[in-house]
C-alpha cells in the first residue's frame, strides 16, 4: 500500500512540475509576444510606413507584371503609358502587406515550396507572385503564394530565407495591369447634357436636343414626316453615356478601324463637350475621347448660375422687403446639377483632356450600344402597308 502511494506522489508530482513548465512557457510566450510584436509580421519595415512608398512592382516568372510608380502627378501604372492608378486598391494593397502576420511555420524544404506557390520566382513553373516596395529605408519584398485551404491566410515566404508561412490574413494581388488603373472615365450627369449627335460609319446622323435645361425629355430633329418614337423617353436614356463611364482596359497600341467607326458629340449647357469615336473588335468595344470648351456658353452658364456678389447682395437685401406671405411661399426644389464657376469647368475639361490624351480605352458595352444608335432603333416599325 505504501509503495502504490509513493508511485502516486511520484505521479503527482510529474504532473505538477509539466503543468508549471507548460505555465512558465506559455508566460513567456506570451510576454515575448508582447514585447517583440514587430517580429512576428512578415514585412515589419513596411509598418508604418505606408505613406513612404515611392514604387510597387509585382513580379511573376516571366518578369514584372505591374510597376506602380508615384510620381509628380501620383501613382500610374508603367505598364499603361503611365496612366493613373487606382490609389485606393493600391493602398489597400500596402496596408494589408504591413499588417500580415506570421502566424504558422510551413515547408524548408525547396520541393514542397510548388504546394504552397512559393517557388523563387527564377523557376518557369511558379505561380506565386514576387511583391517589391521601394522608397523606405531599405526595399522589402515578399513572395505571395496560395491561398490557404482552411482560414483566411495565404502563404508566403522571404526571398533568401528557406522558412515558409501562413498569414493571418488573405493577400490577394492582381496580375492584370489593366485592373490597376483609375478606372472612371467621365461622370456627366444626364441633366446636363444639351444635345446628341450620332454618326454611323456611312454617314447617318441623328440628332437630338433639349430647348433648355429641366426639360423633361429629349426631342429627335428632323424627324421624319409620319414616323413616331418607339415610346416616349426613348432618347432619355442616350444621355446617360458619359455618366459613371468606366474603362474595362486600355491599349496604347491599338488605333480606330479606318471606316467602320461611329462617332458621338454630347454638348452641354454650360459649354464643355465631349467627342468620342467608338468600334466593336469581336467581343470587346473601344473608344477614343476628347474634350472642348466653349467659353462664351460657360461664361452664360456660370454667371446665371453663381451671380455677380453685388447683385446677389441687392437680391439679399430686396428680400428683406418682401411681405410675410411672400416669406412663406415654399421653396424650389435645388437643382441636382451642382452650381459651377468659370474655373469649375475650366478645370474639368483640362481634367478629361489630360485623361483622353490621345488614349484607346475599352468601355462597357452598354456604352457602346448607347453610342451605336440609326433612327430606325429609335421610332416604331413603318407599318406592313
Amino acid at each position: 500500500m505504501h509503495h502504490v502511494n509513493q508511485k502516486l506522489l511520484f505521479a503527482l508530482a510529474g504532473a505538477v512540475a509539466l503543468t508549471a513548465v507548460a505555465a512558465a512557457w506559455l508566460l513567456q510566450s506570451r510576454q515575448s509576444a508582447e514585447t517583440g510584436a514587430e517580429a512576428s509580421y512578415a514585412l515589419p519595415a513596411l509598418r508604418g510606413r505606408v505613406p513612404q512608398a515611392a514604387a510597387i512592382t509585382i513580379q511573376g516568372p516571366g518578369g514584372p507584371l505591374i510597376t506602380l510608380t508615384n510620381g509628380p502627378t501620383g501613382w500610374n501604372v508603367k505598364e499603361k503609358g503611365g496612366y493613373p492608378a487606382d490609389t485606393v486598391k493600391l493602398r489597400g494593397l500596402l496596408l494589408n502587406l504591413a499588417d500580415a502576420k506570421l502566424v504558422e511555420p510551413k515547408t524548408q524544404k525547396p520541393e514542397h515550396y510548388a504546394e504552397l506557390g512559393v517557388q523563387d520566382l527564377s523557376d518557369p513553373q511558379a505561380k506565386g507572385l514576387l511583391v517589391s516596395v521601394e522608397g523606405l529605408n531599405e526595399p522589402v519584398q515578399l513572395i505571395i503564394g496560395n491561398a490557404a485551404t482552411h482560414g483566411k491566410g495565404s502563404y508566403v515566404r522571404l526571398p533568401g530565407q528557406a522558412q515558409s508561412w501562413l498569414t493571418d490574413i488573405k493577400l490577394s494581388v492582381d496580375r492584370e495591369p489593366g485592373h490597376w488603373l483609375q478606372n472612371q472615365l467621365t461622370d456627366i450627369a444626364p441633366e446636363r447634357i444639351a444635345s446628341i449627335s450620332l454618326t454611323q460609319p456611312d454617314g447617318k446622323t441623328i440628332k437630338l436636343a433639349k430647348a433648355k435645361p429641366g426639360d423633361a425629355d429629349f426631342e429627335l430633329i428632323e424627324l421624319p414626316p409620319g414616323r413616331e418614337l418607339s415610346m416616349p423617353g426613348v432618347l432619355n436614356s442616350l444621355a446617360s453615356t458619359l455618366s459613371g463611364l468606366t474603362l474595362l482596359d486600355l491599349k496604347t497600341d491599338l488605333n480606330p478601324p479606318a471606316g467602320k467607326t461611329v462617332h458621338a458629340h454630347y454638348q452641354t449647357f454650360d459649354g464643355v463637350s465631349v467627342d468620342a469615336e467608338a468600334w466593336k473588335d469581336s467581343a470587346q468595344f473601344y473608344a477614343r475621347f476628347d474634350a472642348k470648351l466653349d467659353e462664351a456658353l460657360a461664361e452664360k452658364a456660370a454667371a446665371e448660375a453663381n451671380p455677380e456678389p453685388d447683385k446677389a447682395q441687392a437680391n439679399a437685401e430686396a428680400g428683406k422687403t418682401e411681405t410675410k406671405s411672400e416669406d412663406k411661399q415654399e421653396d424650389k426644389p435645388e437643382s441636382k446639377t451642382p452650381k459651377r464657376t468659370l474655373k469649375d469647368l475650366r478645370d474639368e475639361v483640362e481634367q478629361l483632356k489630360q485623361r483622353f490624351d490621345g488614349r484607346t480605352f475599352q468601355i462597357p458595352g452598354f456604352k457602346y450600344d448607347n453610342m451605336n444608335k440609326n433612327l430606325e432603333m429609335l421610332l416604331k416599325p413603318l407599318s406592313a402597308k
